[in-house]
């Protein structure tokens, strides 16, 4: 059997993390309108891919600190507390569902008023458990699947330690979950390329499920030298060395720029639109995992406090919803991967 055949799920979409976590951005779900939202999960139903992952960001959701005179732990357990807004996590939850699509959130982020000011910094020891407490409650029943935090081991998303992620966030939040429900499952923030995993098996070896990690090919020659395979060998090595052979591996993140950002700069490798397709094909035929997710669904416009700073060309969809030749690819595997496709 080839490690492609083994996959239980199929590719599917990942979503761009904001240059501002404290903003809407336009390019994830939480920066665009309902039927926008509804047309782009129509195309990934029509596609045939099956796993949806987005963000679940904890200052949007609660912008406000629960409890009036000081932090109030019962109400930030509330779902209900009425300073949260989960309008439009509700909506993505609810056209997942509505259309066979099983979602993934990621809890990320750390809100001004729960630790030292940037989104990037470690919150309060228990605040981002108890969000995540309320979160899985108000999803009882319709997600089964929650990812603690993106790519801890860049300072962009986490300026601490990877020992103080793997006992905060990853630990704390996986107790929340599963106190709730035992059934829940519980995935690493993924990696970037993998590294740091031995750093985290070292702290806590048991609070997630499924181990996850992203690839991104070598800025130069991206369209060339991609080798996903490579990364997800020493990702497994390491699990296989603390005794966790049989943990699922997740590739939560793979692409490469189908052209050059606008306006140019050098922050991402370029494979133009063969190199994705030559990417996803050695992805699917090489990488010993259980899923795979490409990034991202559609091209978007990154912003920052200022307003505009490029657009970039990830998607396997242009900003107009039309498919590269990678959607192909991507769809075929899908296609190949579901009994219940003539």
């Amino acid at each position: 059997m080839t490690p492609s055949a083994r996959l239980g799920l199929t590719a599917s979409p990942a979503f761009m993390p904001w240059r501002d976590p404290t903003a809407a951005q336009p390019d994830g779900w939480y920066g665009v309108g309902a039927d926008r939202l509804a047309a782009e999960l129509d195309v990934v139903a029509g596609l045939g891919l099956r796993l949806v992952r987005f963000e679940l960001p904890w200052p949007l959701v609660a912008p406000e600190r629960p409890g009036r005179d000081g932090y109030d732990a019962a109400a930030a357990r509330d779902p209900d507390w009425p300073g949260y807004r989960w309008e439009r996590a509700d909506e993505i939850v609810d056209g997942c569902l509505e259309r066979g699509l099983a979602p993934l959130p990621i809890a990320v982020f750390t809100p001004d008023w729960a630790g030292p000011g940037p989104a990037n910094a470690p919150p309060h020891p228990g605040w981002f458990s108890d969000f995540v407490a309320a979160a899985a409650a108000r999803f009882r029943g319709r997600v089964e699947l929650w990812e603690l935090w993106n790519e801890p081991n860049l300072r962009r998303y986490w300026d601490a330690p990877l020992e103080d992620y793997a006992t905060g966030p990853l630990r704390e939040g996986a107790a929340a979950l599963r106190a709730l429900d035992p059934a829940l499952r519980v995935v690493l923030g993924g990696l970037a390329q993998g590294h740091g995993i031995a750093r985290i098996l070292a702290t806590d070896r048991e609070s997630f499920d499924i181990a996850s990690l992203h690839y991104y090919p070598p800025r130069r020659l991206a369209g060339l030298r991609a080798r996903p395979e490579w990364e997800v060998a020493a990702f497994r090595r390491a699990l296989r060395e603390a005794g966790l052979e049989e943990t699922p591996v997740w590739l939560t993140e793979v692409g490469g720029l189908a052209a050059a950002s606008r306006p140019a700069d050098d922050g991402g490798p370029v494979t133009g639109r063969r190199g994705q397709v030559r990417l996803a094909r050695r992805a699917l035929a090489r990488c010993q995992v259980d899923a795979i997710l490409w990034y991202t669904l559609r091209d978007h416009v990154v912003s920052d406090g200022a307003g505009f700073v490029k657009e970039v060309y990830w998607g396997i969809l242009d900003a107009e919803l039309r498919p590269r030749p990678v959607a192909t690819v991507l769809r075929a595997a899908a296609q190949a991967r579901r009994p219940d496709t003539e």
